[in-house]
């Protein structure tokens, strides 16, 4: 047995070996690893039968003559500590996980020459019944989840085998919900408690890719698992009692999406996939939504925000309990607003804050007055960056290449005598050019204008988000982008170019129309490029004060190569597609791997800062 934390023990099925005897063994360490990481106890388990390898031997390419045993094949992966399936007791474990491979539809079931037709050996059909039974959740990996479709299936429990296929048509037979999922990710059926990853469904995965997705599943298994109420102890509840306010050994995080821009939900998806991705073991999270009227509102649990997505977004007023936050004597604290009544001790804020009221310093201006670190920009380098104005005339004083603009303020708009017409643009930048509000990101009210009528229409739409607004030059050059993180030592990502199939890169095209562009990562650019715009990057951030992290966007332009910065973005998206992370992601970072890094820059910027004198003498 392992030592356990949060004292949860989980029962791992092995099968024996599969393709090439590899599939099983990188999906069952995987597995192991990723429990020993949660801090719950785990136990190997495989059915004592005999059986002949389909496999090929990585010699002779040819299948092996003798016969294998599971339990002994097994064996060597749980490094001895094995034992038989028909030995496991419901009772005495909280979770179980079916690891997949080849062995899963060969000797748990008859999967591999049967299909839906086949049956499950009686062990595995009694322990999935008993576990459902019980309210236990069940996890499944690569072919596994059709055992838990043969068993379950009827109940229209919801799994999946990875992309649509035969596999995933020929278990919708058994009344199954088969639903498609990437291979770094998860599906997790709630009602029935069966938590499914592809892993090597996907031929083609990378080790670190079918680890990502059997992490993430692990962690709401063992979260799913927990005796007490859910989430209690891991995540804090709006209702009930919080979890105790002395200090652990775990870090205490505020998670704050929504917000009061028209970003509200991309910051919500964003937030999401940040607290899915905080290992529960290492931190305490407490999740906020900010609604459009600016209220904050404790999220119940990470369940009520999953259920948010960008074509279908949460209404988080529908969150009752409204919350403020304070400093207290041991530190900011989250109070509800009504009644005063400490919600949760805090560490560090992560806001996740898009757009006005969160990405512009004004947050973090409340956050730093509190004594709360956060993850990000200080409120100077928020605020220069947020406003595309002031920092393209920081950038510009400072020698950086920046494309020719100019302003438009809406009271001087409205005023006759200094109204700025569609000539008098069109002789400063030429034609076509882009009007933008200058406190927004997403590409959101953004519009390229070539005649005065568009133009017209174009002003007026987009100082709906803005009371000024920023005319540029259009570029014709090819959207490059370039990740930075750090606080005093700056390092910048390699560069991804974004190739859209929109007339430019709108919100549609990054969020909505999943064909609206293509990424490139790297971008196929020189390796002297590459430098450049790495280069190009920490200066921006340098100049406007950007630590923490941020996302620095170019043109390369066609004519003569040359790069010209469009904008920063200083917390940029978080989702599934966005560029940040997935361009930190080719630096060899993982996405949980860069969410710590992020948080203890914002830990490290305030131990810093705490040593600076408030008194004179």
């Amino acid at each position: 047995m392992v030592s356990n934390t949060l004292d949860r023990k989980v029962a791992v099925i092995l099968s024996g070996c599969g393709n090439r005897d590899g599939a099983e063994i990188t999906e069952a360490i995987s597995t192991i690893v990723a429990l020993s990481e949660t801090g719950a106890q785990y136990r190997c388990f495989a059915p004592n039968v005999d059986y002949k390898p389909e496999a090929f031997s990585s010699l002779t390419e040819k299948a092996p003559r003798e016969a294998r045993n599971a339990v002994e094949e097994s064996g060597r992966i749980a490094r001895g500590d094995i034992h038989t399936l028909d030995s496991l007791k419901t009772g005495d474990y909280d979770a179980m996980v079916f690891v997949g491979g080849f062995g899963a539809a060969k000797n748990l079931c008859s999967w591999a020459t049967e299909g839906a037709s086949t049956k499950v050996i009686p062990d595995v059909q009694r322990l999935i019944r008993e576990f459902h039974a019980a309210s236990k959740p069940i996890g499944a990996i690569c072919i596994a989840p059709v055992l838990v479709a043969l068993v379950l299936g009827k109940e229209g429990v919801e799994i999946t085998l990875g992309a649509e296929g035969d596999a995933a048509l020929e278990a919708r037979k058994t009344g199954a919900r088969v639903t498609p999922c990437d291979v770094t990710d998860y599906i997790s059926d709630r009602d029935h408690k069966v938590l499914t990853t592809p892993a090597y469904m996907y031929d083609g995965a990378k080790p670190h890719e079918v680890f990502s997705g059997i992490r993430k599943m692990l962690f709401e298994l063992v979260e799913m698992a927990s005796s007490f109420p859910p989430h209690q102890g891991l995540y804090r509840l709006a209702s009930g009692v919080p979890m105790s306010l002395t200090k652990s050994s775990k870090t205490r995080v505020a998670v704050f999406c929504g917000g009061q821009s028209a970003e509200h939900d991309v910051s919500l998806a964003s937030g999401k996939n940040i607290a899915d991705a905080m290992n529960p073991s290492q931190y305490e999270i407490t999740l906020i939504a900010i609604d459009r009227q600016g209220i904050m509102r404790l999220i119940p649990s990470l369940d009520d925000l999953r259920k948010t997505s960008l074509d279908r977004p949460i209404d988080v007023t529908t969150f009752k309990t409204q919350v403020s936050l304070l400093r207290g004597p041991n530190g900011p604290k989250v109070v509800e607003a009504t009644t005063g009544k400490i919600m949760a001790e805090l560490d560090v804020a992560f806001p996740i804050l898009h757009g006005p009221f969160g990405e512009d310093g004004t947050v973090q201006g409340y956050f730093k007055f509190i004594g709360l670190p956060f993850v990000g920009p200080s409120v100077l380098g928020s605020a220069a960056g947020m406003d595309k104005d002031v920092t393209k005339r920081l950038l510009r004083d400072a020698g950086l290449p920046v494309g020719k603009f100019t302003i438009l303020h809406r009271h001087k708009q409205n005023r006759g005598e200094t109204k700025r017409d569609f000539d008098s643009i069109k002789k400063e930048l030429g034609t076509p050019f882009f009007v933008k509000p200058a406190n927004m990101g997403s590409s959101i009210g953004i519009f390229k204008v070539s005649d005065a009528a568009k133009y017209e229409t174009a002003i007026k739409e987009a100082f709906q988000y803005d009371t000024k607004l920023i005319l540029e030059e259009f570029v014709d050059g090819r959207e490059i982008e370039c990740a930075v993180i750090g606080h005093h030592e700056l390092t910048a990502s390699p560069a991804a170019e974004i190739i859209t199939q929109h007339e430019f890169y709108s919100y549609e095209a990054k969020y909505l129309d999943e064909n609206g562009a293509r990424i490139e990562l790297p971008a196929n650019i020189t390796p002297d490029q590459q430098k450049e715009i790495a280069r190009l990057s920490i200066a921006v951030c340098e100049t406007l004060e950007c630590r923490g992290l941020s996302r620095v966007d170019f043109f390369l332009r066609k004519s003569d190569g040359r790069f010209f910065v469009n904008e920063i973005n200083t917390l940029p998206g978080f989702t599934k597609i966005s560029m940040y992370p997935k361009m930190m992601e080719a630096t060899g970072r993982t996405y949980s791997g860069l969410i710590d890094e992020l948080i203890r820059l914002a830990l490290e910027r305030r131990e810093e800062e705490a040593g600076l004198k408030v008194v004179v003498g």
